[in-house]
């Protein structure tokens, strides 16, 4: 009898593998193999192909299960996609074969278990973590020190909000809207009647081939309410949807007009305006709202008098944050505000959704006091103050340790849409419905929400809690002359006092601090140092905070670019993780560069060069010119964001240096790049 041979295809490599019968494997090398396979997926590993680096890890560690590193690669690969909880056995087993696989192996094994709901042993990792980085002296200890607490604040959290959940009924939709694929951002018209999302289904979608990420492409699809359920969706179809992805943003409270996300720009909102039921003009940019930064999300009131967008340009607070804008008379939009502090964080706001009167608005944010990843919130106008009031999290079960986003409520108010990632639902995202008839916030100001014990700050007894802190030079460990001030969530300020020559102190009993969220922040400065930032979490006057700062010398430069790159090689060259269409010199998104830039503002001494490269299509001459006007791009990308233009050096190469042959049009697509090449004097 004749045993089929079995053939593997790894598509992204052109690597063809010729497996025989079970006698064959036996002869085959396993361990050989194992590491071919994890060669391949290190290759790969980023965010845009975490499906099939996943999914090669997986494969090494089928061949080789006692191989430390695949473990590790084939649970932060997993932990890049929708299903984290997955990725736990991995890290378990890289934990047992080799502890030291990677410096943050146990901030790993922390993530997984929050993911998995395993709050405890989220917990019992994080603090380790914690105890581990204390005693390190790498500089950005303090940066991973912020992280663990922030994620342990969450855990915390999430342990509270699921003790006490809120009064709802959350029903997860029929297959007549969710699917095997993702389904999420819904939208409804006020009456409740039309529904429209987006889903990575092959159903009726426009594209029947597979995007840059092996999943089927984006579509927007929508649904009707008859007879006390939702019909059976169906794609929403041309003009909306293209061969491309197409996402929905909102519908109008009226149905007439629908705002839909584009790629291009660095990101931006799209409008489309009905002229009947099912017939919607061509997609067009929104005047006086999209820049060249990132605008993900819009929401407009009943009148049309606001709207309500998220963008990351500079002058936010950090990430993306929540702007309104008014229409004048003439129809456009002006009097573009930040929202202020209250609402926007740090970190992320997304997902904006505004009732159709106004006074309400909710949103995602990974920024206050949330269970983890994205949360949703609600806040309220307050007429008196004309400002928006302090954030409520919706609470357990609406929020979970995933990212819960795209909320959105019918006119009345009685029924909310939203999507998430959920454990035993057939679907990877998948749209919910909840009766909000009987919900109730859940008491924030309890004193649980302000724990006194995270990480770092530790209980002291009665009202005697204090925070001291040590300025290093974090190149000599000399001592650092400065000043540390902590600001409260307000904005008000309290001077630290010196404490010996280095040293600042405040104590609480002496001055307490009444703080929202139990977060607070300290700002360290001295002369010729980078200014710094700690955040604490968990706050409460009790808690008692001693650590060492490290400062970085804030160097200016002294030569310029050119210079340095005609006489020095780069000691580090990378892919930014920006790609292009054919024949553009304008990405798809500007997110990959976000690294680059925190890079260049962290250390002033950088300098850098973006190499522009194209594939083989077409003139070289044209394509030379075109691989220069790429790198210029994110160039002018970075120093719109602050970068110095004396730092920063754009050159294209063409066709020249291909990393792949171009001879397969995933080959092509790498070759579409911009490089980045750092020099340090």
């Amino acid at each position: 009898m004749y045993r089929l041979l079995k053939v593997i295809i790894i598509p992204l490599t052109g690597i063809l593998f010729l497996l025989g019968s079970h006698k064959s494997l036996a002869q085959v090398d396993s361990i050989a193999l194992s590491r071919e396979y994890y060669n391949m997926g290190m290759e790969i590993f980023d965010y845009t192909h975490r499906k099939q680096a996943a999914e090669l890890f997986e494969q090494s560690v089928a061949y080789n299960p006692k191989d430390a590193e695949a473990n590790l690669m084939a649970g932060r690969s997993i932990m890049l996609s929708i299903n984290k909880p997955a990725a736990l056995p991995y890290f378990q087993a890289a934990n047992k074969l080799d502890p030291s696989v990677h410096v943050d192996l146990l901030f790993f094994l922390g993530q997984a278990h929050h993911y998995s709901s395993n709050l405890d042993s989220a917990l019992h990792y994080y603090n380790a973590f914690y105890r581990h980085i204390s005693r390190s002296l790498d500089i950005r200890k303090a940066d991973k020190i912020h992280e663990v607490n922030r994620k342990m604040f969450e855990c915390r959290n999430a342990k509270i909000y699921m003790a006490n959940p809120v009064d709802v009924k959350f029903n997860h939709l029929s297959r007549n809207v969710n699917s095997e694929w993702p389904d999420y951002a819904p939208s409804v018209t006020a009456d409740g009647s039309l529904m429209v999302f987006t889903s990575r289904r092959p159903d009726d979608n426009l594209n029947p081939s597979l995007a840059d990420d092996y999943q089927y492409f984006e579509d927007i699809y929508y649904s009707e309410y008859k007879d006390g359920e939702w019909e059976y969706s169906l794609n929403i179809g041309p003009p909306l949807n293209t061969f491309y992805h197409n996402s929905n943003i909102t519908i109008s409270p009226d149905g007439k007009e629908m705002y839909v996300y584009s790629d291009g720009n660095g990101g931006d909102i799209l409008v489309s305006k009905s002229s009947g039921p099912g017939i919607w003009s061509k997609p067009e940019p929104l005047n006086g709202i999209n820049s060249t930064y990132l605008e993900s999300s819009v929401s407009v009131t009943a009148d049309g008098k606001y709207m309500y967008f998220t963008s990351n340009r500079p002058g936010g607070y950090g990430g993306t944050d929540i702007y309104v804008a008014t229409k004048n008379r003439s129809g456009n939009w002006t009097g573009i505000k930040n929202l202020e502090n209250l609402v926007n964080t740090e970190f992320d706001e997304e997902s904006v959704f505004v009732v159709p009167a106004g006074n309400e608005l909710y949103f995602s944010s990974n920024g206050h006091a949330g269970m983890g990843d994205l949360d949703i919130y609600k806040t309220v106008f307050d007429s008196a103050s004309m400002s928006w009031g302090p954030p409520v999290n919706l609470g357990f079960p609406i929020n979970s340790v995933e990212n819960d986003m795209h909320f959105v409520l019918t006119g009345d108010g009685r029924y909310a849409y939203m999507s998430s990632v959920r454990k035993n639902f057939s679907g990877i995202e998948d749209i919910f419905m909840i009766d909000m008839k009987t919900w109730k916030p859940v008491d924030q100001e309890a004193e649980d929400f302000v724990d006194p014990f995270v990480a770092g700050p530790t209980p002291g007894k009665g009202k005697n809690g204090f925070m001291e802190f040590c300025l290093i030079d974090g190149e000599t460990n000399r001592p650092v002359i400065g000043k540390a001030n902590l600001y409260d969530t307000h904005g008000s300020l309290y001077p630290l006092k010196s404490a010996g020559m280095n040293s600042y102190r405040i104590n609480f009993k002496n001055q307490p601090v009444k703080t929202n969220g139990g977060k607070l922040t300290v700002i360290f400065t001295a002369d010729g140092y980078q200014e710094k930032e700690v955040v604490v979490y968990g706050f409460h006057n009790s808690i008692e905070v001693k650590d060492s700062i490290f400062m970085v010398k804030e160097i200016k430069p002294k030569q310029t670019v050119a210079a340095v790159y005609a006489t020095q090689k780069p000691f580090e060259v990378k892919a930014i993780d920006i790609h292009f269409p054919h024949d553009s010199d304008e990405p798809y998104s500007f997110l990959g560069a976000e690294n680059l830039l925190a890079l260049m503002n962290q250390d002033m001494s950088l300098y850098l060069e973006l190499a522009g490269h194209t594939d083989n299509t077409g003139d070289e001459n044209y394509n030379l010119s075109l691989s220069q006007k790429r790198a210029e791009a994110i160039s002018k990308y970075l120093i719109a964001a602050g970068v110095s233009s004396d730092r920063i050096i754009a050159k294209g190469y063409g066709q020249k240096e291909p990393l792949l042959d171009s001879d397969t049009k995933d080959a092509r697509r790498l070759n579409r790049r911009v490089e980045y090449r750092l020099y340090k004097p």
